[in-house]
């Protein structure tokens, strides 16, 4: 996704109807543009999430991306 982009995905968060924030919120997961999306694609948007987080804020995270990545491995377990 380049920054125009992005920057479109923001307008349609803000602005959007329900159809189009879904469309281009499954754009952002499914960065290899497969179709779909898998457990590590899931896991890199979180990990970029908190990295954004840490880059905005300042606020480390780490304790946070902890817990967050744990209950992804958890959610492995269950469904696959």
């Amino acid at each position: 996704m380049n920054f125009e982009d992005f920057i479109k995905y923001l307008d349609i968060l803000i602005n959007g109807d329900q159809n189009e924030k879904n469309e281009w919120t499954f754009k952002l997961i499914d960065c290899k543009k497969r179709g779909f999306f898998d457990l590590p694609d899931f896991r890199a948007l979180i990990e970029l999430m908190c990295s954004a987080w840490i880059l905005m804020t300042g606020n480390q995270t780490s304790f946070f991306l902890f817990y967050i990545l744990n209950d992804i491995v958890n959610l492995k377990k269950v469904f696959f």
